[in-house]
Parts: structure tokens; sequence; C-alpha cells
């Protein structure tokens, strides 16, 4: 096995199945407890695309034929963040960071077809801009990994496309995946608030869902702790729920949206009334 792993030409492998791997060898009954729900590339892009790359690419097309509005996309993906706060293996992060950099080098290639625009050395999508935060270490490290192979693919690409190639060393270590309780840790402390008014800020992820029935003595006290002063109601909402919570409080003060993978049940029956009716104080909804 290891012989024919060996064999393989690794530069050609996708960085989220790194997230597929992880879930090889994680015993299958403690998956869900430890909220490592692998995510293929198309459920991912179900969340990314409505919520932010339809309307770049929408942006890019409005622009087609203007050097000023697209050299404006260009800007504007270097404003771009992503935070993932239940990242497992980085799937959402990687997937996003890839898909940006398929934008930039598509507006690069029509700036240079319709103006004497030159492509730079260095990329507007930059790993600094990615942040999550991950509950098991190992799949932490995992997220950082993922994320350098993505820059390192794409920077090929870009280098196919422009000539031009950032160097690979040193590793940038950014510091924006933290292992940790998401529902113990104050999400800006990992993904500061901007100052900059045109920072968008996405929160994304498939974080675990756990009915109230199946949460742990840990779990039911994250739930404490998130809604306490919010709702005496908290014991019988689902654990997903507290990210909905959290995202709905940190984006009241940053420009930007959210758009997590969770269970039908958040907006059905008797929880629905509790948790939305906190989030829709933060002028948020559905």
């Amino acid at each position: 096995y290891l012989l024919d792993a060996g064999a393989l030409d690794w530069k050609e492998i996708n960085p989220d199945i790194f997230g597929s791997m992880i879930q090889a060898i994680v015993h299958q009954d403690q998956r869900g407890e430890l909220g490592m729900h692998y995510t293929s590339v198309s459920n991912i892009l179900k969340l990314l695309k409505p919520l932010f790359l339809n309307d770049l690419q929408e942006q890019v097309q409005a622009s087609w034929n203007s050097k000023k509005g697209l050299q404006a996309v260009l800007q504007r993906l270097m404003k771009i963040r992503v935070f993932d706060p239940a990242c497992g293996s980085g799937n959402f992060l990687v997937i996003a960071y890839r898909e940006l950099r398929n934008i930039e080098i598509q507006v690069i290639r029509r700036l240079a077809e319709i103006s004497d625009f030159s492509a730079g050395v260095w990329s507007h999508v930059e790993l600094k801009n990615f942040f999550g935060i991950e509950y098991i270490d190992f799949a932490a490290e995992t997220a950082k990994l993922s994320l350098w192979i993505a820059e390192y693919q794409m920077n090929k690409r870009y280098e196919d496309e422009f000539g031009k190639l950032p160097p690979s060393l040193p590793l940038k270590d950014t510091n924006n995946i933290r292992h940790g309780n998401a529902l113990r840790i104050a999400w800006h402390s990992v993904c500061p608030h901007s100052d900059d008014s045109e920072v968008e800020t996405y929160i994304v992820g498939n974080p675990p869902y756990l009915g109230d029935k199946l949460q742990n003595k840990e779990q039911k006290e994250d739930m404490r702790l998130a809604f306490e002063g919010e709702t005496q109601k908290w014991k019988s909402l689902d654990y997903v729920t507290a990210w909905y919570y959290y995202s709905a409080k940190y984006l009241h003060i940053a420009k930007g949206n959210s758009a997590f993978v969770a269970t039908n049940s958040i907006t059905q029956g008797f929880q629905a009334s509790t948790i939305w009716g906190i989030i829709h104080k933060y002028d948020f909804k559905i």
C-alpha cells in the first residue's frame, strides 16, 4: 500500500480528499459526536455559490469589457474573508479558496485581453483571509496542510496561465486555524472584526447537529453558556443552533453573511420560534 501510494502523483490530488481520509480512520460511532461530518464538494458549493460566489461572477460578467470594473473585482477579492467555526479538515475553506483563485485567474486573463494589464507575482487571494475553529487537534492541523496544498496547486495554475510563481517556501503560518471548542471561544479572537468597511466576512460550515437528547454533559454546558441570558429554553435546542446564534451575533457588527449545513428541525416545531426569535433580534433571518 505504501509503495502504491508513493507511486501516485500527489501534486494532482485535491486537498479536499483529506476530509474523507480522516473520515475513514475515525471510528464510525465517534464521527457525529466529534462533529466530523465530511461534506462533498458539490454540497459545499451549494452553500458558497448563493452566499458570495454567484454575486462575484455576476460582477465579473457585468464588468467584462471594463478595465476599471474588472480591477474593482480584484480589489474586492482582497477584502473577502471566509470563516468556518467547525472547519474539520478544512474542506469549506479549501473549496472557497480555490474558487476565489479561479475567479482571480479569469479576471486577470480578461484584463490582459482588453488592456495592457500584466499579472503580478502575488495573488489577491491570501491564506491570511481564511479562518477556522476545530475541536479535534489532528483535524485542525490537517486543515492547515490542506490550505497550504491548495495554495501551492493554485500558484502552479497561476504560473501556467501567466508565467509567474510566488515562492513556495517558507510556508507561512497565519495562525488562523484554532484548535478548540467553537462554543467556548470568542469568534472575534479568531477572525477579528475589521475597521475596513469594504471587508466582507462569510461564515460557513457543517457544524455537529445533535438533537437535545443526544448531547453529552459537555455539550449541554456549551448550550447553557451560549444561550445564557437569551432564553431559558436552551435545553430543547439542537446543538447546531448555537452556530447560527453566534454567527448572527458576530455579523451584527461585521459586513457579511453566513450559511451552514443543518437539519430542517431548526425551522420546524417548537424550537423554531425560540432560535429564530433570538436571531431576529440581531436583524437576521433565514
